[in-house]
């Protein structure tokens, strides 16, 4: 009855599993200091104003463009791209989700973590 949904549910499922498994034992060893909901909260909510604010993007784009053709379609796309984009980050920074040494695994994320200190966007780590 499931048919062809069986492969993506059961990924999904043992996705699930492993991650929960992972979970479990960086908590009980003590190498997981934030709780659960700590860890998976400030991305879930940036995560939803990204798509709202692409969705909302895209909304706009098709009202501005009377006729849908391929390029349009791209401008359209490449815009919601680049303000989720934009928004996910600028809201991780917001809620201080992003710690300075994620950063520094950026190309030139010493220059980076340096600015994003100096505007008080983010704090070194004790």
């Amino acid at each position: 009855s499931i048919g062809v949904y069986g492969a993506p549910i059961a990924s999904v499922l043992c996705y699930l599993v492993a991650l929960s498994m992972n979970l479990y034992f960086l908590k009980r060893l003590g190498y997981l200091k934030d709780s659960i909901f700590s860890l998976f909260s400030k991305p879930l909510i940036c995560a939803a104003l990204c798509g709202a604010s692409a969705y909302a993007v895209v909304f706009v784009g098709r009202m501005v463009f009377s006729s849908e053709t391929r390029i349009t379609s791209l401008i359209i796309l490449a815009a919601a791209g680049i303000v989720g984009v934009a928004v996910y980050a600028v809201s991780m920074l917001a809620v201080k989700g992003i710690t300075c040494d994620e950063v520094r695994i950026l190309p030139k994320g010493n220059r980076i973590c340096e600015f994003l200190l100096r505007k008080g966007f983010i704090k070194e780590k004790k």
